[in-house]
């Protein structure tokens, strides 16, 4: 799977888009992504169940343990590497563009648009 830009994770964790997937699509996502795209205590605790394994060290995690977790993940849930053409439908069509090929700029600017629309939504609930 090709890894997305750092800035683009930040924007997918950030913008809370991960929140609408489920949780396999979550971890079989970010397992195969090199940044964070969702909350690290979330992701181990989804790992965990989707693997029936509680307890992980620092190894698990690490440059050299993350191969070992990635074939792991695929044997376990007997999946195949995922393309990143498959959470095409998980990111809003708005967004692709900008998460896929965008700048650290591109990013906040969006990510700040967001937080408006989001802020207009408390503001018109408040007034009703």
């Amino acid at each position: 799977m090709k890894n997305i830009s750092v800035w683009g994770c930040h924007f997918i964790l950030e913008s809370g888009i991960w929140k609408e997937w489920s949780d396999f699509d979550k971890v079989r996502f970010q397992v195969f992504q090199k940044y964070s795209c969702i909350p690290f205590e979330l992701f181990k605790e989804l790992l965990s169940k989707i693997l029936k394994r509680e307890h992980w060290t620092t190894k698990d995690f690490c440059a050299e343990g993350f191969p070992k977790l990635q074939r792991r993940f695929l044997k376990r849930t007997k999946s195949e590497i995922p393309k990143l053409s498959d959470f095409r439908d998980h990111i809003p069509r708005e967004y692709r563009r900008t998460i896929y090929t965008g700048s650290k700029k591109d990013l906040t600017v969006l990510l700040n648009k967001i937080n408006k629309k989001d802020e207009k939504k408390k503001k018109m609930r408040r007034r009703k």
